[in-house]
């Protein structure tokens, strides 16, 4: 019997690798829920929440925001596109859903290939409408884990009651 010599793998790489999958997986809960959905239900506001197609608009544009600063390396949230039809258009969002799962197979590949994805980041950000951007050092692996929280977008809004909402 032989065995084989464990390969030490580097633990951000690791961590990298799932939370992009983690990201990944937020994506395909959005895209489930866009085909459980009726137009109507995607922009119909509720009395406590903005509508699902608001959530939606809102996770897409921060991560945009983050590939879009990748290069730089200087993440600005406060440069969201805030593309309305992406709030009132599912097939809108489908396409962004489709193009930014894309985006995370490509940073996925790219960390398998061995790309440093621990490089230091600079996150700019509004903390309150009323308060100037603030900049923070940051990394890839934190703002992917921050990302992905947003994800279950609806039961942060809409709780229990799936009917408000048409389902």
């Amino acid at each position: 019997m032989t065995f084989k010599t464990p390969v030490a793998l580097d633990s951000q790489e690791i961590e990298v690798s799932l939370l992009i999958r983690g990201s990944e997986h937020c994506l395909d809960q959005c895209e489930i829920l866009l085909s459980l959905l009726s137009e109507e239900a995607y922009i119909q506001q509720t009395q406590d929440s903005a509508s699902i197609g608001t959530h939606m608009r809102h996770l897409q544009d921060r991560f945009q925001c983050l590939f879009n600063g990748l290069p730089d390396r200087t993440v600005d949230y406060d440069a969201r596109k805030r593309d309305k039809s992406i709030e009132t258009n599912m097939a809108a969002t489908r396409f962004a859903t489709v193009t930014l799962k894309r985006r995370l197979s490509d940073l996925q590949r790219h960390e398998k290939q061995g790309i440093e994805q621990s490089v230091e980041l600079l996150v700019r950000e509004s903390v309150h409408h009323a308060s100037p951007q603030v900049s923070v050092s940051s990394n890839l692996q934190r703002e992917l884990n921050g990302l992905d929280h947003p994800c279950d977008p609806l039961s942060r809004a809409y709780g229990d009651d799936w009917q408000a909402v048409g389902l």
